[in-house]
């Protein structure tokens, strides 16, 4: 797998965007995206049972969040970037995350925001979104 590389814009415009969507309760986020993962994809229910079962984190809404703002933080460090998802690609490995499972994850979330964004959102942050995620999805399983 090649490696992504967002550009310094895309950053930019991941983390501005980021700063709206924080602020966003926890619960409705989750709600949403977890809502729209387990109906179209409902085989993802166990891997992400199994990060409640693991103890990786207490409430999803709440590790969502907290998975999120802690990736968007460390997109333009790359070097801390890749330490977090050393950390992060062991766990969802140990719970039965592979690159299927991320890929509809990511695909849920790129829904999600659009819903968040409505019309204003541009083809250029979907764009950004998705070499980020990019990025994520590289750390995590293309360096293995």
């Amino acid at each position: 797998m090649e490696q992504v590389k967002p550009t310094n814009e895309q950053i930019r415009l991941v983390k501005q965007e980021w700063s709206f969507m924080k602020n966003i309760r926890p619960h409705v986020l989750g709600d949403v995206f977890f809502g729209k993962l387990f109906f179209d994809y409902p085989q993802t229910r166990k891997p992400v049972d199994r990060l409640l079962s693991a103890g990786l984190t207490n409430d999803l809404n709440e590790g969502l969040k907290n998975v999120l703002g802690g990736i968007i933080s460390k997109l333009d460090r790359p070097d801390e970037l890749s330490i977090r998802m050393q950390g992060l690609a062991l766990s969802l490995k140990t719970t039965g995350f592979n690159q299927t499972v991320f890929q509809r994850l990511a695909e849920s979330l790129i829904w999600t925001l659009k819903k968040a964004f409505g019309d204003e959102w541009p083809t250029e942050s979907e764009l950004a979104w998705t070499a980020c995620i990019g990025l994520v999805e590289y750390h995590i399983f293309g360096q293995s």
